[in-house]
């Protein structure tokens, strides 16, 4: 009979903290992912086994769930690609660091607490930190004056010593832009900013 090690059962079986370091989905590409074109099915399906590969726990900390599902991407800017890689398995606090834009914006917006924000900032911060790596550059959205933190900001200087420079991207035209799943290429969801701004906003 083998041996099972049912202390171990509830354990991750690895992490990967530099899934953290996920870039922005560049505007073009909004809403075009494989979920929308592959189907409802396929993202089920896809998304159950991102969870069962790590006995239940979030890919990047080791975290127990609520778990949710992301789409990695390896993000070419200087070309304009964006490549399908896998679906990942996060908590809910290192998916909303992945999207910082996005977290920082519903803080922004007040639908979510400063003390929640920085939890999430810290949470990625000290998890990129202590596998020897640095945020990705879009954590810098955390200093914009419009912000309205609680309490000292002194932490948001230990953050942004761990971050790396914005670099200087190629200027593209919105229909340059293409998603890569499969091998194949699609064109942006929306022909155009308006559009986007239109549907999206």
């Amino acid at each position: 009979m083998p041996f099972i090690n049912f202390d171990a059962v509830d354990l991750p079986r690895f992490t990967r903290p530099n899934l953290l370091r996920h870039h922005t989905i560049p505007r073009p590409l909004f809403g075009l992912t494989p979920r929308h074109i592959l189907g409802q099915e396929w993202w089920d399906k896809t998304r159950r086994a991102a969870y069962e590969a790590n006995n239940m726990r979030c890919w990047a900390c080791g975290g127990p769930g609520p778990l949710e599902a992301h789409e990695a991407y390896d993000i070419d800017y200087f070309r304009a690609r964006m490549t399908y890689v896998e679906t990942v398995s996060l908590c809910s606090d290192c998916h909303a660091f992945i999207h910082i834009g996005r977290t920082i914006g519903l803080f922004a917006r007040g639908e979510i607490k400063s003390a929640d924000a920085k939890r999430i900032v810290l949470s990625g911060y000290k998890l990129l930190k202590g596998a020897g790596l640095k945020c990705p550059w879009e954590t810098r959205t955390i200093t914009s004056p419009t912000l309205d933190w609680e309490g000292s900001t002194k932490w948001i200087d230990r953050v942004m010593k761990n971050t790396e420079r914005m670099p200087d991207f190629p200027e593209h035209r919105w229909d340059d832009y293409r998603l890569v799943l499969n091998g194949v290429y699609y064109p942006p969801r929306f022909k155009n900013l308006e559009q986007f701004r239109q549907e999206m906003l």
